[in-house]
């Protein structure tokens, strides 16, 4: 095998060069530090480990639809990512206060919650124990990308922006898994285009985490830190929690749980649906159309609706129908699970039909929405509390539209 060009090496990475040019191979090694490099030991298999991690979030993020380096894992410990111009910045996002915040901030109280999550912005400098930074300061003090790019506000507020957006990403699929995610780091570059990617790495040196959130189970670098003595138990014990944390990130991209059924008074309301269904393809929700009228195949529906209850996963219905809207409040009296009334409404009554689906004998309780896309998009906000890639996918669609 032909050797690779080292481009560079860091404390428990090697960045090599590859075949394809504007790619590289990034490389983990069993290295762990803590104190600016002070303390440093070797953890057999934390390369490995920290590979996985990495290459299953940085998936996970991309199936999100958020722009990343990341391309593919190569090996065990390697996976190819794009070339960046990295910036010598580390975003940090907190949601509880702990660490250096408390020696910063001494008065604040220990996992006081930060809402929204706080972030910060740190200069990558030994030499100065890395100083916590304003973004003036980073202006003031003319810091540039590694090339000599400069940086302005715009680019400090999109790192700051976008590294919340993946901490509240990764706080969901965390949390889908009883794990509270403390705090995170990240890192950014500018690719071959000129445009800002999240780069470097995510692995268990990259957050704090705590299962249940309790302190006392943390399962991050951490528990490296407050090590007294680095002994080969005590190695040995952290280099299972770091196997275990990247056994638990394979869940982060776990299918859509549950799915949508969309349900239509007529054959002919299917153009109606267009949008629906381009919206539940886009954000991959699962989903199913059936025809059936409340009104002249009532027993038709009643069977579909304990049907789809009986596949034991959560389903979000969406009733389409005109004129008298039964098919709505029918199914809602008949499930407890969420019904959405998506009404076609005609000139023919100047939109009075609406109202049998607004005013409801008690007990019932679907919603209206007119908009067949927004009926497909608040079904699929109401499944991605089960699911950590449709909640991501629904918070980066949310950030791109904000941007626009």
């Amino acid at each position: 095998m032909k050797t690779k060009e080292m481009f560079a090496e860091g404390k428990t990475k090697i960045i090599l060069g590859s075949d394809e040019p504007g790619q590289v191979l990034v490389q983990s090694k069993d290295s762990i530090t803590a104190g600016d490099g002070a303390k440093r030991d070797e953890i057999t298999n934390k390369g490995i480990h920290a590979n996985l991690t990495t290459s299953r979030v940085f998936s996970f993020l991309n199936r999100c639809g958020l722009q990343t380096h990341f391309i593919k894992i190569i090996d065990d410990r390697t996976f190819l990512a794009k070339q960046c111009d990295m910036i010598p910045l580390e975003v940090v996002a907190r949601r509880l206060a702990f660490g250096s915040y408390l020696k910063r901030y001494p008065g604040t109280p220990e996992e006081w919650r930060f809402t929204p999550p706080l972030v910060e912005l740190f200069l990558k400098d030994d030499a100065r124990h890395d100083p916590f930074m304003e973004p003036f300061a980073v202006l003031h003090e003319k810091i540039t990308s590694r090339s000599g790019k400069s940086l302005t506000l715009e680019h400090l507020e999109k790192m700051q922006k976008q590294c919340r957006l993946i901490f509240e990403i990764l706080e969901k699929a965390w949390a889908c898994q009883d794990v509270t995610l403390v705090d995170l780091k990240v890192e950014f570059g500018f690719d071959s285009n000129g445009d800002l990617l999240l780069s470097d790495v995510i692995d268990n040196d990259s957050w704090r985490i705590w299962l249940h959130g309790e302190k006392s189970q943390m399962k991050d670098k951490q528990l490296y830190r407050d090590l007294p003595k680095s002994s080969q138990e005590a190695l040995q014990a952290i280099e299972t929690n770091y196997r275990e944390v990247a056994q638990m990130t394979e869940r982060f991209l776990s299918p859509v749980k549950g799915r949508v059924e969309v349900l239509l008074g007529s054959k002919k309301d299917e153009l109606f649906i267009e949008s629906m269904a381009r919206m539940l393809s886009q954000l991959e929700v699962p989903y199913a159309v059936t025809v059936s009228s409340a009104h002249k195949t009532t027993e038709k529906l009643l069977r579909k609706i304990q049907e789809t209850e009986g596949f034991g996963e959560p389903v979000i219905f969406i009733a389409v129908a005109g004129r008298s809207n039964g098919l709505g409040p029918v199914a809602d009296g008949n499930t407890a699970y969420p019904v959405i009334n998506c009404p076609i409404l005609s000139e023919r009554f100047a939109g009075e039909e609406l109202f049998s689906s607004l005013y409801l004998p008690s007990g019932l309780s679907c919603v209206t929405i007119l908009d067949p896309e927004a009926a497909a998009l608040a079904a699929a906000k109401m499944l991605s509390l089960y699911s950590p890639v449709l909640f991501g996918k629904i918070k980066v669609l949310k950030y791109k539209a904000a941007e626009l």
